[in-house]
């Protein structure tokens, strides 16, 4: 059940008990094998996922033709992706691929979105989450494209 998965997730441990059964009823769990897709770059972000288990890997589309993929990060559990859900235009700007089987809660974004307007202090929580890992994103970026 989606919301006992929310219960043991640490990352959801600073939202009460009305803020997680909220957010529960807008999410989904997702199991998928290695390979798999969960989105491609220029896609609407439709969701934000939140890793329990696995890892996977972000990539961008490369202008080099021995390599079409730029791998730009490699998130594991307790990580969010798929940030652009509540960034707008709310475009995603790479794609993200299962490196192992995981497991993932998917958020609805639009549903979320509202959340975050109508609770102040979700919203904030989540927005901080957010510009953290985009900072995080763009200083490993940095050190990838220095290895170019």
């Amino acid at each position: 059940m989606v919301s006992q998965e929310l219960l043991r997730c640490p990352f959801f441990a600073s939202f009460d008990e009305s803020q997680r059964i909220a957010l529960a009823q807008i999410t989904k769990e997702i199991r998928c094998k290695a390979g798999a897709n969960f989105f491609e770059a220029g896609e609407s972000a439709d969701a934000l996922y939140f890793l329990i288990d696995g890892s996977v890997g972000l990539y961008f589309s490369s202008l080099s033709e021995t390599s079409p993929e730029l791998l730009i990060g490699e998130l594991g559990p307790g990580e969010l992706f798929a940030i652009s859900a509540l960034i707008p235009p709310h475009i995603l700007m790479h794609t993200v691929r299962a490196i192992t089987p995981c497991h993932v809660l998917k958020i609805d974004a639009a549903s979320l979105r509202l959340l975050c307007d109508q609770d102040n202090r979700l919203g904030y929580f989540l927005f901080r989450r957010i510009t953290e890992a985009a900072i995080e994103r763009l200083n490993f970026m940095r050190m990838q494209t220095r290895r170019i």
